[in-house]
């Protein structure tokens, strides 16, 4: 099963280039599958909070199945802004802002518990060195990839702080999600069994 790494950050940051020249490079290391992604339902989740538009029923459903399924590995690159932006027709956003946006990216992963990994702004080159010395640092440790993974679980659907209820379908997942529970504990099933009431912080 390959490893899904997500980057993340403001709008202008490079993510887009940076993507780009990991996907020509190849995954790394060779042996293993990687797969970098450019974004995730989490940061939908911060651009809802950020502008302040109500949390969809359709946006809470794919980020709880998201966590439940462990889509993505537990560490997310956080590419840091350039210093400046290129405004285009699509991205409108002043540089001020954006900064007000990237706070707001780091609080929504750190609220259900993924592990930021610091990408600074610097050349195209320095940062897939980054990127990739992490990738082989944890690949190379592995074992400690399910307790980062339970982790995520535990924070995302144990947490009390600003929690609501709301009624998910929860994919593949055993044992109740509700505030102060054990971590759910999911099966690795695809299909949508029933739906429960579970809590997720800040939605």
């Amino acid at each position: 099963m390959p490893r899904r790494y997500v980057l993340t950050g403001t709008p202008g940051s490079g993510k887009t280039a940076l993507l780009s020249a990991l996907r020509r490079r190849g995954p790394v290391p060779d042996t293993v599958g990687v797969q970098p992604y450019d974004r995730s339902p989490l940061c939908t989740l911060a651009l809802a909070r950020y502008l302040g538009r109500p949390i969809t029923p359709l946006l809470a459903q794919e980020v709880n199945r998201v966590l439940c399924e462990q889509v993505y590995e537990a560490a997310v690159f956080l590419i840091r802004p350039l210093g400046f932006i290129e405004p285009t027709a699509t991205r409108r956003i002043t540089y001020v802002d954006s900064l007000t946006l990237e706070q707001v990216h780091e609080a929504v992963y750190q609220e259900h518990g993924f592990e930021l990994v610091d990408v600074p702004a610097s050349s195209r080159s320095h940062r897939v060195a980054v990127v990739e010395a992490h990738w082989r640092l944890r690949e190379s440790s592995g074992g400690g990839r399910a307790f980062a993974r339970n982790r995520i679980l535990h924070r995302a659907f144990g947490a009390s702080a600003t929690a609501i209820s709301v009624r998910l379908l929860v994919v593949g997942c055993t044992g109740a999600p509700t505030r102060g529970s054990r971590p759910l504990r999911c099966q690795g099933s695809r299909q949508r069994r029933r739906l429960r009431s579970c809590r997720l912080p800040g939605l």
